[in-house]
């Protein structure tokens, strides 16, 4: 395990050093795709600026706007990609409306006002739904959980605006530090997922290539995962923002608005498990995984009397 992460933190961390490793050695494919070679270079920034944290575990952090600015960023870089294989359809299909309407980039919701970036994502989702069943737009790979991710990526941000007043500059923060270099990396990896279907027919040894570092990176033998939904007790109605915590790893996650969540990459066996959310009553259970292997478990909260 990298010093200075947890044991989720140094398997991203192992995945991402064997991206870099990758490209260094294929420099003529990654070239093949200029929007590829574009994200290389931005998350071997990303990388580098994990890097430098690292070592010590302990930096100065100049407080909300870091976290806030990084929250954003990961917001346009999640969905620049997802615009652009839109666009491209939209360019195929003839559609000018919907190709002026998804014109997003990375840069341009970044410079957007804080508080339009989460209705602009509504929007955006919003024009992108209905393409979700048409058989030409499917191989774009853009489906309903790309949308509710990137909506729970906007949600995070909008969130922070409320809270980032309470976070004092210069305090040491280097765990939480950690866990917000990963988002751009996270969100450099969608794009690299993305854009493989398009190495796939044109470089398909490359795309085998990433996708080892991919599989062996999500299946290890050490490795499992828990997803599922957090629901109100007897029905199908999810609760949104709930708290999932594994309390024998101190792991948490945090479920999106739909009440969908997912933790990963953590050591098998039997864990407790806490739920809680504003209005309901906490619950703890105790869960057994299997190593390696994925399981689906939904969480029923109570309303609070």
């Amino acid at each position: 395990m990298a010093e200075g992460l947890n044991l989720a933190q140094s398997d991203e961390w192992n995945k991402y050093i064997g991206f870099r490793t990758i490209f260094k050695k294929h420099p003529t494919e990654v070239a093949l795709l200029p929007t590829f070679s574009t994200r290389v270079t931005l998350f071997d920034n990303h990388l580098s600026s994990l890097e430098d944290l690292v070592p010590d575990k302990n930096v100065n952090s100049t407080g909300a706007t870091i976290d806030k600015n990084l929250k954003k960023k990961a917001v346009g870089a999640y969905y620049e990609d997802t615009c652009q294989l839109t666009r491209n359809y939209a360019v195929d299909t003839e559609n000018n409306t919907l190709e002026k309407s998804i014109n997003y980039t990375e840069s341009s919701i970044v410079h957007l006002k804080d508080v339009e970036v989460y209705p602009r994502i509504v929007a955006i989702n919003a024009l992108i739904t209905p393409l979700l069943d048409e058989v030409a737009f499917k191989p774009n790979n853009i489906t309903a959980k790309t949308l509710s991710d990137g909506l729970a990526l906007a949600a995070t941000f909008r969130d922070s605006l409320h809270i980032n007043q309470l976070i004092q500059h210069g305090q040491n923060v280097a765990g939480n530090n950690i866990d917000e270099l990963l988002i751009p990396l996270r969100a450099d990896n969608h794009s690299f997922n993305m854009q493989m279907t398009w190495y796939k027919k044109h470089a398909n040894e490359f795309y085998q290539l990433y996708d080892e570092v991919n599989r062996i990176n999500q299946t290890g033998n050490s490795i499992t995962r828990i997803q599922g939904n957090v629901l109100i007790k007897g029905t199908t109605a999810p609760i949104a923002k709930a708290v999932i915590s594994n309390l024998e790893l101190e792991r948490t996650v945090t479920a999106d608005l739909l009440g969908h969540f997912v933790m990963e990459k953590f050591l098998s066996g039997l864990a407790q498990y806490t739920v809680s959310a504003q209005g309901y009553q906490p619950l703890t259970v105790v869960i057994k995984t299997v190593r390696g292997e994925s399981i689906t478990h939904n969480f029923e909260l109570e309303p609070l009397l």
